[in-house]
Order: structure tokens, then sequence, then C-alpha cells
């Protein structure tokens, strides 16, 4: 029962972060000059794959014996606790940032070749960014690698999606038909080399800042003591 718990939360924190980053980033980008940095049919992708495949991604997490050393909850006790609120908050908010750094830098936008393969790139960054914060709601501590084997299915899941991804951006490189139909559905270009190691670059700075997080609130609740 504390396993199906801690599940659910985690799913919670993962999920969540995803829809209010999505959110401020789809109402704040048309003040920064951005037309649809993510189009209705990758929200519907995300929004779609994210709650199917990450409830089976972390559902199937492990039990930890540090679960029986909890106290008890309250049975009116509320599901949103102030550490997973902060997690959350922070993390969607980084999400947020590192959505308009890319979309807005020049440096970056000059890697690329043209809006379109920027934009794709940044629909790309945003999927990788929520999988890699996928690891951080594995613990509530630092870590977050720990039993990976014990739960195949998160790497199976997460491979999957990057594979699905791979398969979206590349879709005019499908003959015949079925490619054209996925290149337009999404609205997708082919991204280069590089490009792909700077999205996963800049994606994989969602772990080090929660860590951060992390240190900052064990922190602050032993200062309280």
């Amino acid at each position: 029962g504390r396993t199906i718990y801690n599940n659910i939360l985690k799913f919670c924190r993962f999920q969540l972060v995803i829809n209010i980053a999505a959110v401020v980033v789809s109402a704040a980008a048309p003040f920064f000059g951005i037309i649809e940095p993510l189009r209705v049919t990758h929200l519907l992708f995300i929004n779609l794959v994210m709650d199917s495949l990450g409830a089976i991604m972390l559902g199937n997490e492990p039990a930890h014996e540090s679960y029986m050393r909890e106290k008890p909850r309250r049975r009116d006790a509320g599901l949103i606790s102030p550490a997973l609120t902060v997690q959350i908050i922070t993390m969607g908010t980084w999400l947020v940032v590192l959505s308009f750094f890319f979309l807005t830098d020049a440096r970056i936008a000059a890697t690329f070749g043209g809006q379109a393969e920027h934009y794709t790139a940044y629909f790309l960054l945003f999927v990788l960014a929520s999988l890699m914060n996928g690891f951080n709601v594995r613990s509530t501590g630092f870590g977050i690698f720990r039993n990976l084997g014990e739960n195949i299915d998160f790497l199976k899941v997460w491979a999957s999606i990057v594979l699905i991804m791979a398969a979206i951006i590349n879709a005019p490189y499908i003959p015949h038909a079925v490619g054209a139909w996925i290149g337009g559905m999404f609205s997708c270009t082919p991204i280069h080399a590089g490009g792909w190691a700077l999205v996963f670059l800049l994606a994989a700075t969602m772990i080090p800042v929660d860590l951060l997080r992390k240190a900052a609130w064990k922190g602050f609740v032993r200062a309280r003591g």
C-alpha cells in the first residue's frame, strides 16, 4: 500500500511539471514574439505519451525499505505536501526558463537551419527534459539512479519515447506516403547530430537543478529543527 501511494506521488511530480510548463510556455510565448512553439499535435502527443507510458514507467517502481519507516498518514491528509509543491514549482519553473532560453537565444537559433528545425528541436527538448525529470521523481533523496534494474519498464519506456521522437522528427526520410503523413501531422524537420547533442545536454540540466533543489530543501528542513 505504501509503495502504491509513493508511486502515485512520483507520477504526480512527473506529470504536473509537464502540464505547468506546457501551459505557461504556450500562454506566454506570444508576448516574446514566438508563435506556437508547441503545436496542438505536439501537446496532444506529450499528454498522451506522458500520461499513458509515464504511468507505466513510474507505476512499477520497486518498494523501498524506507517506506516502512515513514510515519502513518492521516486519512484526511492532502496528497500535495509542501515538499512536493516546491519540487513541482521549481522544476516547472526551470523547464519554462530553459524553454524560453532555447527559443530566444540567437546563438542557439543559429545552430539550426531555420525556424522549422529550431522549433522541432524545441519539441524534442521539451520531451527529453520531461524524461530526464522522470529520474528525479524516482527518489525524494539523491539516489535517483538506484535500483533501476528492478524497474526494467522504466528503461524500456524511456528508450521507446526517445525512439518514437526520432521517428517523428525523421519522418521525411520514411518512404512512401507514411513519412509525409507523419511529417505533416507534427510539422517536424530532421535535426542534425550536433542539434541532438545540444538538446540532450540542455535537457540533462533537469537533473542537477533538482539535486540542488533537494539539497536546499534538506538544509531548510534541518534548519527548522
